[in-house]
Parts: structure tokens; sequence; C-alpha cells
């Protein structure tokens, strides 16, 4: 009985032990990927010559989503934007909405990410006020927003986008940590754009 005892003990540890290192390793996994594609974008943005064309066909077809950094300064956040928001492409970092517009463009551009797994992109949005800069980044310019509205919504509310006329960028995330009850949303206009 005592061998049954001991087996159930040391099988209860390890049951712990994968418990506890869940996050961590969700959080080591996440950076690593963060880091390969912040990595791959620098290569990409270095070796890319910028080159307009105009395809007449191609001009009423969504484009496609470019290769983007999302950067806020008083957060410390640099972070590769991925397309799409599966739960795959999420637990690689954050994700643009594919029936949002893209960087600069009129409309709005929504970027979801986690705040409580993986990379936790963003894990302190929160912290940020009206007035705070959001910086997205693409190959070739660089893209300036300044929040204006920051609030908290249940998680089943849809978010109302009125018919911008502006260029707007959401970013969204679940609060608080742990929970899913709430969604905190952040919108921001596009002050200055620059070519890099």
């Amino acid at each position: 009985m005592s061998e049954k005892k001991r087996q159930i003990g040391i099988l209860l540890i390890l049951i712990g032990t994968a418990i506890i290192l869940y996050p961590a390793a969700t959080l080591i996994y996440g950076n690593y990927y963060q880091n390969l594609l912040l990595e791959e974008v620098e290569l990409i943005s270095k070796s890319t010559p910028t080159v307009e064309t105009i395809d007449t066909e191609q001009e009423n077809m969504k484009k496609e989503f470019p290769l983007t950094v999302i950067i806020i300064p008083k957060i410390g956040l640099a972070q590769t934007v991925l397309d799409g928001i599966s739960k795959d492409i999420l637990a690689k970092g954050p994700g643009h909405h594919p029936s949002s517009v893209n960087p600069g463009e009129i409309g709005y551009c929504v970027v979801i990410g986690y705040c409580k797994s993986h990379s936790r992109p963003f894990g302190r949005l929160q912290e940020l006020k009206n007035g705070d800069e959001i910086i997205l980044k693409t190959t070739d310019t660089e893209f300036t927003y300044q929040i204006y509205s920051c609030e908290e919504t249940k998680a089943m509310e849809k978010i109302t986008l009125d018919k911008a006329q502006d260029k707007k960028l959401i970013l969204t995330t679940c609060v608080p940590k742990y929970q899913e009850s709430t969604r905190f949303v952040i919108k921001s206009i596009l002050i200055s754009s620059k070519k890099s």
C-alpha cells in the first residue's frame, strides 16, 4: 500500500510541476517566436527595395497584409503582427483581423492580442491612456497613431465601428488577466506617417 501511495505522490508532484511550468513555457515559446519574426522583418526591410506599381484590376481588391511590427514605447512593446486571429496565430503574437483595413488605410485596422499567455503582447495594455502613441511599422512606412479612447466592454459585446472617414487603429485584449469576461479596447487615430 505504501508503494502505491508513493507512486501517487510522485504522479501528483509531476502533474503539479507541469501545471506550474506551462505558463513559463508558453512565455518562452512566444518570446522566442517573436524574436525570430522581428529578425525576419528586419532582414526583409533591409533587403527589399520599395517599388510602387499600380495594377488597375487589383485597386479595388483588398491588399495583402504587409509585414508589420507594433511598437508601443510607453509599455516597451515591439512585436510582429501576424495576419489572422486564429488561436494558432495569436499563440505566436498579436494578429490583424482579416476583415479590417491595413495600417495607414482609411477605416479601422484591428489588432488583437493575448494579455495572459504565450508572449503576452497586450499584458500591459491597460497602462495606456488617451494621448499615448502606438506605432505600426511596415517594411516601407511608419504609421503613428494617438489614443483617443480606452474602455472596457463585455466580452460578448460587439465593438461598434462607426463609418470611419479617418485612418484608425483598434487594439483589443481580454481583461482582467486569466479571465475572459471583459475586453479592453483601445481606439486611436493616425497622426503621422513617414517612409522608412
